[in-house]
């Protein structure tokens, strides 16, 4: 069973950022009558945190089909609710693992539709904005990366929360569609929260609006109470220390 806990999630792991697995997958392919993959969809560092690895998930399956792989573990956030966009992750990696030729791309924009309803236009748009973000920063997108990360700059911020704004506008009729844009939003929170001082100044520096409450406490009791009304149970000390 090969792990690929040390791999880049922003490339394909037949890219050359993940040569070292992609080697060893051939080599046991060649060998082995029962090869299995333990493969990770998530930040085990911090599960809230944006995790845009989505359009890799097909490649992946289909390149663990081409090289004999007979079983796939996909490992998610495993001790709380409330990862990153895991409701859609693990259901398009249902279907992909039930029939690797269909394609994740049309399956992604069937659950959003379905799953998010009047708000499914900014919630796609706000994961679109996440995947570009990762591919211009040359980020590796490791399981544990920090939200230091290139890719969760302001500006990336700053466009995903008004665009989950839009959605929660959108959504605001219907109280399950609502719920779980909410939960959309906690990744973003997340990151502001992580990155509170430096964003504050930085938005200072360039005269950006600031969306976000005037306090850091302010936002730190939204994301508790939604993360709570989740069921979520695992949050990182990135939060502690002002929670009031």
């Amino acid at each position: 069973r090969l792990c690929s806990s040390e791999c880049s999630f922003s490339r394909p792991l037949d890219d050359a950022r993940n040569a070292s697995f992609f080697e060893d997958l051939k080599g046991w392919s060649a060998i082995a009558d029962r090869l299995y993959v333990w493969d990770y969809t998530t930040d085990f560092a911090h599960y809230v945190q944006p995790h845009p690895n989505l359009a890799v998930l097909g490649p992946n399956v289909r390149l663990f089909v081409r090289n004999k792989v007979r079983g796939v573990f996909e490992q998610g956030a495993y001790q709380s609710r409330g990862s990153e966009m895991a409701e859609l992750r693990s259901w398009v990696l249902a279907k992909l693992l039930w029939n690797p030729s269909l394609d994740a791309s049309a399956l992604r924009r069937d659950f959003i539709r379905g799953y998010y309803g009047p708000a499914a236009g900014p919630v796609a748009e706000f994961l679109d904005v996440l995947e570009e973000a990762v591919r211009s920063s040359g980020d590796d997108l490791g399981c544990y990366s920090p939200p230091e990360a290139k890719f969760l700059s302001l500006e990336t911020t700053l466009r995903s929360w008004d665009l989950l704004r839009n959605a929660e506008r959108r959504a605001a009729r219907i109280a399950e569609y609502a719920r779980r844009v909410r939960r959309a939003q906690l990744p973003v929170a997340y990151v502001v929260l992580a990155k509170w001082e430096a964003f504050r100044s930085e938005a200072r520096e360039r005269k950006r609006a600031w969306p976000w409450t005037a306090g850091r406490d302010g936002l730190l009791r939204w994301f508790l109470d939604a993360a709570r009304a989740e069921g979520e149970t695992v949050s990182r000390a990135v939060l502690l220390g002002c929670e009031t």
